[in-house]
């Protein structure tokens, strides 16, 4: 055991703060390295970073690093599996899973011939807003903001909430819609 990490051996049997732990000690390191390093934007950033914790604090338990530099190699060496793994699935646009999704949903909404007014939902339209409408409206508020465009920062100010925490909860938000919307 190693004193740099002694809180996180402390949680090893809580995934939750050792998730925790991992974000506060590697999230911004690894934040400017997808940005600078692989021009990855914000989102893609924090969502890779998001998993890379959640997947390290899933083994950690079943794992004993006897130093710092073997914990900081394990965390980068997933972090770098799951960027190849993102770069594989979107080499030329980050957005293709959301732009087939959106062009999945406008493919499934039919109109009428009779009625033109009349238009049918399409099932993943419904399911999504089904979704939306259990969040509370600071989480609304939330995506609404990342998809104008403006900073966590700028979000922040707004829903009076710390910076790096919206930048988790985002990432959790378009975690949680993805899987529900998938399944």
């Amino acid at each position: 055991m190693f004193l740099k990490n002694s809180t996180l051996y402390k949680a090893k049997l809580n995934p939750e703060k050792v998730t925790e732990i991992l974000y506060k000690d590697f999230g911004k390191k690894l934040f400017f390295y997808a940005k600078k390093t692989w021009n990855l934007n914000e989102d893609t950033s924090w969502d890779l970073i998001n998993q890379t914790c959640f997947k390290v604090a899933d083994k950690f338990s079943q794992l004993d690093f006897k130093a710092d530099n073997q914990l900081n190699s394990f965390v980068f060496k997933v972090f770098i599996n799951l960027l190849k793994n993102h770069f594989r699935d979107h080499p030329t646009n980050e957005f293709a899973m959301e732009d087939s999704v959106i062009e999945n949903i406008s493919n499934q909404t039919k109109v009428e011939p009779e009625d033109e007014t009349s238009r049918l939902k399409a099932p993943l339209l419904v399911e999504m807003e089904n979704e939306l409408a259990k969040l509370e409206s600071w989480q609304k508020d939330l995506l609404l903001l990342r998809a104008q465009g403006l900073t966590y920062k700028e979000i922040a100010n707004y829903l009076k909430k710390p910076t790096k925490n919206l930048k988790v909860y985002y990432g959790k938000l378009i975690h949680q819609l993805k899987v529900k919307l998938n399944s």
